[in-house]
């Protein structure tokens, strides 16, 4: 995974590097899920449950529980309904505790 590029004016994220044609394209879901996988197979921590929207549901998690306003976080995460945590967060209604991949709760 590099870096964004520093002329990039988009404002997705994770964008087609190179000199292609494709330079600055958003990249796909699964483009993103392979970059994600590969730096944490490099680390040693992916599990079957380590992906990128388990890494969403984390944040939104974290901002839930720091106290960010229902509204707020919906629009952060994209969501254009107000029906956004019924089925996608319902953890979030329940006061889920995160918790850390076992080997960084061992390194504290």
């Amino acid at each position: 995974m590099h870096e964004r590029p520093l002329d990039a004016t988009s404002p997705f994220v994770f964008l087609v590097g190179g000199k292609g044609t494709r330079r600055m394209e958003p990249l796909g879901y699964d483009a993103v899920v392979r970059l994600f996988a590969r730096r944490l197979d490099k680390l040693g921590l992916r599990t079957p449950e380590t992906t990128p929207q388990a890494l969403r549901h984390t944040h939104a998690t974290a901002m839930w529980e720091g106290g960010m306003r229902e509204l707020s976080l919906q629009k952060r995460l994209g969501h254009a309904s107000s029906e956004w945590d019924e089925g996608l967060h319902p953890r979030l209604r329940r006061g889920c505790a995160g918790r850390l991949h076992p080997r960084v709760e061992n390194s504290r």
